[in-house]
């Protein structure tokens, strides 16, 4: 059960936490001089990483196992979930590059 209320308090503390990472990605995209569109995506991306997140602590959480010590399973896992969140980050940053690369094909096929 303590291990159930870990899981609860972290994502409590995230709740509160995670406006603020919001708030700062924008204002840095935007000093970046990143447009809306790719701010959004950014966004969306990061919500799904954090919905990602929880539910691989609070499958930790009802395996019974400590946060701090979790089983090679759940090593996996996070490592699956940073490595997703760094590929779906690069998205928004490779689409308009790529739409660009695509309308010069032509030139040399």
């Amino acid at each position: 059960m303590t291990n159930k209320r870990v899981s609860l308090f972290i994502t409590c503390v995230v709740d509160e936490f995670f406006p603020e990472v919001g708030e700062s990605m924008v204002k840095v995209l935007r000093r970046l001089g990143v447009n809306d569109a790719r701010r959004a995506r950014v966004a969306r991306i990061a919500g799904v990483s954090y919905a990602g997140l929880f539910v691989l602590l609070l499958w930790q959480a009802l395996r019974g196992q400590p946060l701090l010590s979790p089983d090679p399973l759940m090593l996996v896992g996070f490592a699956s979930w940073a490595t997703a969140t760094v590929v779906a980050l690069t998205w928004p940053f490779r689409a308009r590059r790529d739409a660009s690369e695509a309308s010069l094909n032509w030139i040399n096929p």
